[in-house]
């Protein structure tokens, strides 16, 4: 689906707003995003689904579609059912930054996210990835099935606990090889 001559339009018109209020030393709202801010992202929501025909699923699925090995993430279609979101998006925001309104967005509304807590397993396969992986998060997610920036935020939290309090959440109980308690025990240094 192209976009029409009026989404064109006002794509156009939103870029020339945006630079004007640039111009004209307008600063963009920071911060959380305010109540009236997410209901007015639920309502161009409910909007845009229903001037393209579109259910939430099939919208999430064409807005979160990682890329292909083509290195194109979806068809034509997508493309363009995008780009009319993301205008109509910044458009009903205007003193937000698009980048913060698509964080903001893909937060509330990507069918990874809100997976509850993590569980004990999970981090100990969390861990296992990020050996197989290194810090690929998106990789990894599609693996885990939770966004990419849960994943990383986690792991981050993960490598903010204690040794102990991780060893304890991968599952050994807190212990420790020998080894490293020996070298702990002589200052770091092996006993002659």
């Amino acid at each position: 689906m192209e976009p029409d001559d009026d989404e064109i339009a006002g794509l156009a018109e939103l870029l020339r707003s945006l630079r004007q209020m640039r111009q004209a030393g307008v600063e963009f709202a920071k911060g959380k995003f305010t109540a009236d801010e997410s209901a007015a992202i639920d309502r161009a929501i409910e909007l845009f689904l229903g001037h393209h025909g579109l259910d939430r699923p099939t919208l999430y699925q064409r807005l979160f579609r990682k890329q292909e090995a083509s290195g194109v993430a979806g068809g034509p279609e997508d493309r363009a059912i995008r780009r009319s979101f993301w205008a109509a998006m910044a458009g009903i925001l205007p003193r937000r930054q698009i980048q913060a309104i698509y964080h903001y967005v893909h937060r509330r509304y990507h069918p990874f996210n809100y997976q509850g807590p993590w569980s004990p397993a999970e981090d100990r396969r969390l861990a296992r990835l990020i050996e197989e992986h290194g810090l690929a998060w998106e990789t990894i997610s599609r693996i885990i099935g939770r966004t990419g920036t849960n994943c990383r935020d986690h792991w981050r939290y993960m490598q903010g606990l204690s040794h102990t309090q991780k060893m304890r959440q991968l599952g050994n109980g807190g212990r420790r090889d020998a080894a490293a308690n020996a070298s702990d025990d002589n200052g770091g240094s092996q006993a002659a």
